[in-house]
Formats: C-alpha cells, sequence, structure tokens
C-alpha cells in the first residue's frame, strides 16, 4: 500500500500534457485556471449542476461512478475521457465503446485530496459522437476547443454557461439536429463556421446584448433563426448606449427581426452583421456610422430588404415596382468590401461625385444591373467589383487609374465609355468580355488605346466626343 500511495503522489506531481484521442492540428490552447472557490460565476444563469466525485488512494471512486486509470495523467470517469493539464482537468474524449449518449461531465475532481476542476473541453473531445444526445458544460469550463462536438447530429441543445470565454473554429458544425442554443454572456470569440450546417437550430439564447455585439461569427450562421435575450424574443433591436461595434455577421439571419435602432455611440459596423434578415422593414435610424460605405456591405447583403433604409431619416434604398433603385449619399466617400454583394433585384445604382474608391466585390453578383456610370471623382475599382452577369454597358470617369483583377467580369458586356485621355493600366482580365465589346474614348485617343497592353482586346475601338 505504501508503494501505490507513492505511485498516487508522483502522479500528482506530473502535470504533463497529453494528446487528446484525436487530433484536427496542433493543440496549443492552454486552460485558464479559475478560482475554485469564487462561487456563481454566471452572472444570474442558471449554474449547470455541480458533479463532484472523490478518489481515494486505492483508485476507489465515490457515488457510484467508475474511475479507469489509463497512466499518470489520464483516465476515465464513467464513459469520458480526462487529462491532467496545468493542474486542472481537461475533457479529452470518450469510450467509443461504452458511451451510451448523455455526457455528465463531472465539475471537479478530489484526487487522494487534491482537488482539480474541468476548466476546458478539448479540440475534437466528442467529434463525430453520433450517439451523444446530450452534455453539461461544467461552471469552471473557460475554453471549448475547436471541433469539440463536430458532426454530433444526435445532440438537440447545449447550454454554455458564463465561465465559458472562447469557443473555438467549427465546435457545432453539422451538429443536424441541434434546435436550441445558450450562450453565456462572457463569451468574449467564437471561432469560425461554430454552428456552419446546423440545418434546424432555430432559437440562440443570449443573456447580454452588449457582449453579443462585440463577436465576429465569420461563417457561424447558415440559416436562419430567432434571437432571444433573457428569454424574450428579440424583434425590434435597440443597440444599447455605448457600443461602439458590430462585429462580422453577428445577427446573420435573425429572421424575426423587424426593425433596428443604433446609437451614435457606434463607430464600426462588421461585414454582413445584419445579412438575410429578411423581414426588416427599417433597417438602421439616426446613426452617424451609416455616413461611412464601408458599412454598406452590413446592410444590402440581401434582395428582401424591405421597405427601406433609412439614414439620417431620408429613406436612400426604394422599391420601384418590383425592381430597385439606389441613390448613395453625397457625403459617402467608398463603397467598401462586397457593400451591395448578391443585391440580386438591384437595378439602377447613382454614384456621386463624393466616391473615390469602389471596393472587391462591391457589386458582386448584382444580376439585375445592366449599366452602370462610374464618376470622375473615382480613382479605383476593386477586384471583381462588377462581377454582373446582366451587366451590358459601363461608363468609367476620367480620373481611374486603378483596376482590380476582373474588375468588369460581365460576361454579356458590348459597351464601354472611357473618359480618360491617357490610358490607365489594366489586366488581361479586367473586362472578361472584351473581344464582344465597343470600347469608346475620347477624340484623338484612339492611337493611345490601341497601343496600351489589353486595351487593344477590345473588338473595336471608337473616338467620341466626351462630357466632362
Amino acid at each position: 500500500m505504501k508503494q501505490k500511495n507513492l505511485f498516487v503522489l508522483a502522479m500528482l506531481l506530473a502535470l504533463a500534457v497529453s494528446t487528446t484521442l484525436t487530433s484536427c492540428g496542433d493543440d496549443n490552447e492552454n486552460a485558464i485556471v479559475v478560482n475554485p472557490d469564487n462561487g456563481n460565476n454566471n452572472n444570474g444563469q442558471q449554474p449547470p449542476e455541480d458533479i463532484i466525485v472523490t478518489v481515494d488512494p486505492d483508485d476507489n471512486a465515490d457515488g457510484g461512478h467508475r474511475f479507469t486509470r489509463i497512466d499518470n495523467t489520464n483516465f476515465y470517469i464513467d464513459d469520458i475521457k480526462y487529462t491532467i493539464k496545468d493542474g486542472n482537468l481537461v475533457v479529452s474524449g470518450y469510450d467509443e465503446v461504452l458511451f451510451q449518449g448523455d455526457a455528465r461531465v463531472i465539475t471537479r475532481l478530489i484526487l487522494a485530496g487534491r482537488r482539480m476542476n474541468v476548466v476546458e473541453i478539448s479540440k475534437k473531445a466528442f467529434c463525430e459522437c453520433r450517439v451523444l444526445k446530450s452534455v453539461n458544460i461544467p461552471r469552471y469550463v473557460t475554453t471549448i476547443g475547436d471541433c469539440a462536438f463536430y458532426r454530433c447530429s444526435n445532440l438537440t441543445s447545449i447550454t454554455i454557461p458564463n465561465s465559458v470565454l472562447s469557443i473555438g473554429y467549427g465546435v457545432f458544425e453539422f451538429c443536424s439536429g441541434l434546435t436550441s442554443i445558450t450562450i453565456g454572456s462572457n463569451v468574449k470569440s467564437i471561432g469560425d463556421w461554430t454552428f456552419y450546417d446546423c440545418t434546424n437550430l432555430t432559437s440562440v439564447h443570449i443573456t447580454d446584448l452588449k457582449a453579443w455585439c462585440n463577436i465576429n461569427l465569420n461563417g457561424t450562421f447558415l440559416y436562419d433563426h430567432h434571437l432571444y435575450l433573457n428569454g424574450q424574443e428579440i424583434k425590434d433591436l435597440v443597440i444599447p448606449e455605448g457600443v461602439t461595434s458590430i462585429g462580422n455577421n453577428v445577427f446573420w439571419g435573425c429572421s424575426s427581426l423587424t426593425s433596428i435602432t443604433i446609437p451614435n455611440s457606434v463607430t464600426s459596423i462588421g461585414d454582413y452583421a445584419f445579412g438575410s434578415c429578411y423581414i426588416l422593414t427599417n433597417k438602421f435610424i439616426n446613426n452617424s456610422a451609416l455616413r461611412n460605405s464601408n458599412y454598406w456591405g452590413a446592410i444590402l447583403y440581401d434582395e428582401k430588404i424591405g421597405d427601406g433604409l433609412l439614414i439620417k431619416d431620408h429613406i436612400v434604398v426604394k422599391y420601384i415596382g418590383s425592381s430597385t433603385s439606389v441613390t448613395i449619399p453625397n457625403s459617402v466617400t467608398s463603397i467598401g468590401y462586397s457593400a451591395f454583394s448578391h443585391y440580386y433585384s438591384l437595378t439602377s445604382i447613382t454614384i456621386p461625385n463624393s466616391v473615390t474608391s469602389i471596393g472587391d466585390y462591391a457589386f458582386f453578383w448584382c444580376t439585375g444591373l445592366t449599366s452602370v456610370t462610374i464618376p470622375n471623382s473615382v480613382t479605383s475599382i476593386g477586384e471583381n467589383a462588377f462581377y454582373c452577369s446582366g451587366l451590358t454597358s459601363v461608363t468609367i470617369g476620367k480620373s481611374v487609374t486603378s483596376f482590380g483583377n476582373e474588375a468588369f467580369r460581365c460576361h454579356s458586356l458590348t459597351s464601354v465609355t472611357i473618359k480618360a485621355k491617357t490610358p490607365p493600366t489594366i489586366g488581361y482580365s479586367t473586362f472578361s468580355n472584351a473581344s464582344n465589346a465597343t470600347l469608346y474614348v475620347p477624340i484623338g485617343c484612339k492611337a493611345a488605346y490601341q497601343a496600351k497592353n489589353n486595351w487593344m482586346n477590345f473588338k473595336e475601338i471608337i473616338e467620341i466626343e466626351m462630357e466632362d
């Protein structure tokens, strides 16, 4: 017995990090040690049930739990694998033979008198565990690793406690049975594709709207869902005063939103922040951030735009019969990345002389556009800015000096008018249908364009009188 006690003492002193059952890359995460005596750290959220297991030096567990040692730092409690890491415990896998579907993760282990909390669900811990039906996240867990519940197709709901600070990449990706999730208020980061292809996820519950606004959700939600704040469904969304930024995709696909009010404290709105919010009628009210067109990508992602877009109480987007016309305010100086991307019903766009740049993918797949005029103020047009299959004619102002790759990837393009007397440099693929299009240039400039690489690729070049 003395020899066995010495073995257990040695095991407790060895805090080496072990590998998990499966791997999806190098795991460099370090668990954050949470003070085990900090009480209820869930800020009003119902704390998960504490499951405390005591194991004596002879490896006997109390409460009917099974304790099965693997080595000095790895063991099973019941059918779940745990690993000692930095003095606490990580859930690192499960017994693929014995596990039945309900994961009762312990909160704390007292092993031969030493107390260790479960502070992390490791990378791929339950990856592709298709029999998993339910799991509790203990109240000391701060990290959920990449792909932790990837393809757990029978998992239907989950609650992330307020102790969790980060949720990794693809954690619930392809969890097709997931219908509801509650996310605690202290989450600072959610990895890309976390809820990707969760085809039945309809309810997302949050406890702190300010905290939610600051999260970036890249590729996170693919389908429509209803958003709840402390149990109440959000329809008329009011962003709290003091919020300065709204993250990428953070309200993407919130299909129940009918109106949004954003305070002037907001200075940054991420890509597609309100994309696919189908039934919105008033998008934004009295928010100065909207004067910067980099935020337009957050607003006008989907064709179902509703009755109008309000900037300083002036509607600048309106339905005209079955088509849509957009007039950009004179205060806008740039049209940002993917600003009007996939706005299929857009048939007319008016760009003011205040605009100096048009970003990459700005009008990508605006299939309803048939013509566009670029004012003299614009100096650069980004990559795939006008990837528009229906675009037949383009007029380009005299100041453009920079064209992105495939800036006008328009297979129906038949007419390009450019006002610049000195031919700007373009790439071979700037105008994808040049060989079938006519180029119109200022009088006296035909020879210069014929001599310039890639401008010579047009079917013909014709000189015409140009107006400034």
